[in-house]
């Protein structure tokens, strides 16, 4: 663990090497050779977090550069909302979960949920939060172990407890495998959760929504834009700020890793809103057959969110655009600019127009998962 005293050798190491010359530390020098062992799966989700342009960052620690930033750290808390609220629930993967709690705390958080696999920081996590209403957790927040199913993850605790009815999340996209099991919990239904209010805010790289659009506007047959299409409106209109990029993907920070190749990354990450749009049916729960379809549906909408409503549906089920003007709905929407009571409305028009025998469903269902195909065979690095 890091200390006060080892933090000031640091930085008078620092002064000694202006430069900035990366110093590896022998005891992490490992992690680069491990990610030169990825098996198939994390060689696809590779691909795929390719494919969305998040950061792909190397666990890698690094003796030089700035601290995570308070400034920017209250930045992003000015853009949370129901804070104070009892039954708002605040979860926090690293890097800055350390920071970002405090700053919370201050704000007046009444709970929060901190996620970190490292023995080390997770015991200096709980030793400054030990009076204060915070759980620190040694699992991964969006990691393969997380299913709605686990009734042992924190997560899912959460997410099925009584205590709360809005819970925000702030996570770093910092490797692949997390976009990758984002994108697994979201469209197999894992989230959104019943009755629940659940808001992710997401760092990212800013810059990656420019690439998005040259990405789109090259890429005539659709192929790797499909998938894709739901971050580029994430981007486009979830934005929230803009903060320097060693905020939160600092060189060096006490408790936290390093990123390599800092000459070639974007200043500034970006700040994204990501409504979770839970679904009770007009104020019933969906069955377990209407649930099945409801993931169905959403898998669609996260592949095509950037398409209006009405085209995007109607070569599933001709006529609901019709249907869907005398209910209010404008044929010029998007799926990310609908209400909740939209979205609801679209789901259970589209479900009486193709019941659950209907062939519409097994098409969209292999529709998308020949997208995701596509995706795996074409090489998607730009």
């Amino acid at each position: 663990m890091f200390t006060i005293i080892s933090i000031v050798k640091q930085s008078q190491e620092l002064k000694r090497n202006p430069s900035g010359r990366k110093l590896k530390d022998n005891k992490h020098s490992k992690n680069s050779e491990l990610l030169k062992n990825v098996d198939e799966n994390d060689a696809t989700a590779c691909k795929l977090f390719q494919a969305i342009k998040a950061p792909l960052l190397e666990l890698e620690r690094y003796r030089a550069s700035a601290l995570i930033d308070r400034k920017a750290c209250r930045t992003l808390i000015s853009h949370v909302s129901d804070i104070q609220d009892p039954s708002t629930s605040i979860v926090i993967g690293n890097p800055g979960a350390g920071i970002l709690s405090s700053e919370l705390l201050k704000q007046g958080a009444k709970q929060l949920l901190l996620f970190e696999c490292n023995p080390e920081i997770r015991a200096h996590l709980q030793k400054i939060h030990k009076d204060d209403p915070v759980e620190v957790s040694n699992q991964y927040l969006f990691g393969s172990h997380f299913r709605s199913q686990d009734t042992t993850h924190a997560l899912s605790t959460l997410l099925e407890s009584q205590s709360c009815t809005r819970v925000k999340i702030i996570l770093s996209l910092t490797n692949p495998t997390q976009a990758r099991d984002l994108l697994e919990n979201y469209t197999t239904g894992h989230i959104p959760y019943d009755n629940k209010d659940v808001e992710i805010y997401l760092i990212v790289e800013k810059g990656y929504g420019d690439k998005l659009d040259a990405l789109e506007k090259s890429d005539p047959t659709g192929k790797r834009i499909k998938f894709a299409s739901a971050w580029r409106t994430f981007i486009k209109t979830e934005l929230l700020c803009t903060l320097p990029a060693d905020s939160f993907f600092p060189t060096f920070a006490p408790l936290g890793f390093g990123i390599k190749g800092r000459s070639k990354r974007d200043p500034n990450v970006a700040v994204l809103r990501c409504t979770f749009r839970s679904i009770a049916g007009f104020g019933r729960h969906l069955n377990s057959d209407e649930r099945h379809l409801y993931n169905i549906f959403i898998r669609h909408v996260m592949t095509t969110s950037t398409a209006k409503v009405a085209h995007s549906l109607e070569k599933w089920t001709p006529g609901i655009g019709i249907r869907l003007i005398r209910q209010g709905i404008s044929l010029f929407t998007c799926f990310s600019q609908l209400t909740k009571e939209e979205f609801e409305l679209v789901f259970f028009t589209f479900v009486e127009l193709a019941p659950i025998s209907s062939p519409v469903w097994s098409m969209m269902s292999s529709h998308f998962c020949k997208s995701i195909e596509c995706l795996k065979d074409d090489d998607v690095t730009c």
